[in-house]
């Protein structure tokens, strides 16, 4: 797939796309977290996992059943409910 992506958007070889995305990285201190956390609706959930993968976080955990999170430990970055397949988790705000 990636020679067909390279082809796509006009790219000659792999090296024009080495580095590209180094300008869309910050550490965290340079994040903008949001004021709130992650909220799972337990129905949505499949337990799959996914969300527990983001190494900084702290605040989900699983448990034999669907995702928990501890508002308290939450950072409010959004990445769980960002790579929710299920779309089971949403940020609430404060």
């Amino acid at each position: 797939g990636l020679d067909r992506f390279l082809e796509q958007e006009g790219y000659g070889s792999y090296e024009d796309i080495v580095g590209l995305a180094l300008s869309h990285l910050a550490a965290g201190e340079e994040l903008d977290l949001g004021e709130g956390w992650a909220r799972v609706d337990p129905e949505k959930c499949r337990s799959c996992g996914d969300c527990l993968e983001p190494a900084h976080c702290e605040a989900i955990t699983m448990d034999g059943g669907p995702a928990v999170v501890a508002p308290e430990l939450c950072l409010g970055c959004g990445v769980c409910a960002q790579i929710c397949r299920y779309d089971a988790i949403r940020m609430v705000r404060a």
